[in-house]
């Protein structure tokens, strides 16, 4: 995930298999950082490019988990980036 999210100009920050949503239902949270400029390149489901790349890859590592969706910082479920590293941190 560091070496595409890389080559995609962006910056993997960390991801997190200890948080849920607001009903409860548990989740992962995947924090890339990416380039402004890359929010200009939009592609289906109007998700910027880049963050449709990372998630085919996520989706062919995870293939059990169903319902991706993507929220931006500070978007549902979450409310900002992780101020501290997760208390499970997972690496992919």
């Amino acid at each position: 995930m560091t070496e595409l999210a890389a080559s995609l100009g962006c910056v993997y920050e960390a991801c997190c298999d200890d948080d849920s949503s607001e009903d409860g239902v548990p989740y992962y949270a995947w924090w890339v950082r990416v380039p402004q400029a890359e929010h200009a390149r939009r592609g289906q489901d109007d998700v910027p490019v880049a963050v449709d790349r990372l998630r085919q890859y996520l989706a062919t590592q995870l293939p059990d988990l169903l319902g991706w969706r993507s929220f931006p910082t500070g978007s549902s479920p979450s409310t900002g980036p992780p101020a501290a590293h997760c208390a499970s941190p997972t690496t992919i």
